[in-house]
């Protein structure tokens, strides 16, 4: 046998392996309510906690250009 014949065997073999070990899964269906958007969420009036004025973390540098702390 040439060695093209004896690699695409020796893939088969392997292939019909894997397919003999491998065990079933058990797949559960999707649950359509879990793909709706969260109603609840958010800023609204069903959850006025999570209005704010201000944002949560605001962009602070640091330091300021004048004291040189980076880039010069």
């Amino acid at each position: 046998m040439n060695t093209s014949k004896k690699i695409f065997l020796l893939g088969l073999y392997t292939i019909m392996i894997y397919a003999l070990l491998a065990g079933e899964v058990e797949a559960s269906q999707i649950n359509y309510a879990d793909l709706q958007p969260d109603n609840g969420r958010g800023c609204g009036p069903t959850n006025p906690k999570g209005c704010s004025e201000t944002p949560e973390n605001s962009y602070h540098r640091g330091c300021e250009r004048e004291d040189r702390c980076r880039e010069g």
